[in-house]
């Protein structure tokens, strides 16, 4: 797929799945006719993810009781 044609080098690619993606790009002038390509580069989409991971052991609760007392 091509992307939107514009003028900055850098540009957002968004809702890419994880792992392995080739990138290439070319300039085209306004006649549409290529005037710089550069070949299919590949580069990795690692997403970190915690499901199905223990939950980390701590010394103090996370969450403490308060005495009606202290109210």
């Amino acid at each position: 797929p091509a992307g939107v044609p514009g003028r900055s080098p850098v540009f957002p690619l968004k809702n890419l799945d994880r792992g392995t993606h080739q990138v290439a790009v070319e300039i085209i002038d306004g006649d549409g006719m290529t005037v710089e390509s550069t070949p299919s580069q590949p580069f990795h989409l690692h997403r970190v993810s915690i499901a199905g991971q223990p939950l980390p052991e701590v010394d103090t609760p996370l969450v403490s009781a308060i005495e009606p007392s202290e109210r």
